[in-house]
């Protein structure tokens, strides 16, 4: 019995070194031919199963991205941050102090002081001018350039005579063409465009097609108002050029009582005075510079660390000269 265990164990444990060497070099046989297979040319690796992918991609495989996402066209709407008490503070709050940027612009010749949301992006720029030195109070918004801004009735750049018939709901009347082949919106005829949601008004200024000729645009005066329907005027196929929306302006402004200091207040007047002179620090230090003239503001005390900036005259500001944009009643 003993003698029958023995050779039962003896043939036992040569039957597994048997089949262990024959396992070893069936994948040994297997992975050299899987190798010889992809370095020959024009042979493929073999068929994966999809339902067993790696968690990361293979050398000879490219990683694709997903698709951008679309940017999201901005407008415009006549209130809160774009409503006639607004300012530069309050831009800069909605947008981010780092895509606010208070410059001058040209008006006419002139300079006017303005705050540009987004300056160094010509897709995303957009132009706010102040009524009040302290860059404050509305005067009006500028989209022009590349801006794919959208103004108050659907109004965007490149809109042509015809679609902006459909804005307005009927025909409209502008002014002909100047010497820079520019023509000017002068009346929405009470359509759906003379108000806009928010009580703020618009102002085209539409250029004439490059490929017209000068005989057809020459023969419309910038001296006399043609309807948009006018033959002459379709026949220019002007676009839109620039919109101008701003608030009207035509009451005198009454002086306001004085009205109490409060944190907020005097937070937006020390942002506003720091904002010149130290436009080129960081802006963890115009923080720490706006902290210290609030601390001195609120306590009673005059602000010395702030680099404060002049403000002009409301007589000589530049806003005066600036070319009155809005239309209509």
């Amino acid at each position: 019995m003993v003698d029958t265990v023995v050779r039962l164990r003896h043939t036992y444990g040569q039957s597994v070194r048997r089949i262990a060497v024959s396992t070893a070099i069936g994948l040994s046989l297997a992975l050299a031919a899987n190798y010889l297979a992809l370095a020959q040319p024009g042979q493929t690796s073999p068929a994966r199963d999809p339902a067993a992918v790696p968690p990361y991609p293979l050398e000879e495989e490219t990683v694709s991205k997903p698709p951008a996402a679309p940017t999201t066209p901005h407008t415009v709407a006549c209130s809160e941050s774009f409503g006639k008490d607004s300012s530069h503070f309050k831009l800069a709050m909605n947008f981010g102090f780092r895509n606010v940027t208070a410059t001058n612009v040209e008006a006419n010749g002139t300079k006017v002081a303005a705050s540009v949301i987004f300056s160094d992006d010509p897709q995303q720029r957009l132009e706010v001018w102040w009524k009040n030195a302290t860059s404050s109070g509305t005067y009006q918004i500028v989209i022009t350039g590349q801006s794919d801004w959208t103004a108050p009735g659907g109004l965007r750049l490149g809109l042509t005579l015809a679609e902006l018939e459909k804005l307005n709901h009927k025909s409209f009347k502008l002014k002909g063409f100047d010497k820079n082949g520019i023509a000017a919106t002068s009346d929405w005829g009470g359509g759906e465009l003379a108000g806009l949601a928010g009580d703020c008004n618009a102002g085209l200024s539409l250029r004439a097609d490059p490929k017209v000729s000068a005989k057809i645009i020459g023969a419309l005066s910038p001296n006399k108002e043609y309807a948009s329907s006018n033959p002459q005027m379709r026949a220019a196929k002007p676009t839109v050029s620039e919109i101008l929306i701003g608030y009207p302006t035509d009451a005198p402004a009454t002086e306001a009582a004085p009205q109490a200091l409060t944190q907020q207040r005097a937070s937006e007047d020390c942002w506003m005075e720091t904002e010149q002179g130290a436009k080129s620090l960081p802006l963890d230090k115009r923080a720490k510079l706006v902290d210290k003239c609030v601390k001195d503001k609120m306590s009673g005390a005059k602000t010395t660390d702030a680099p404060a900036t002049e403000a002009a005259p409301q007589s000589s500001s530049p806003r005066s000269a600036a070319p009155r944009p809005f239309i209509g009643q």
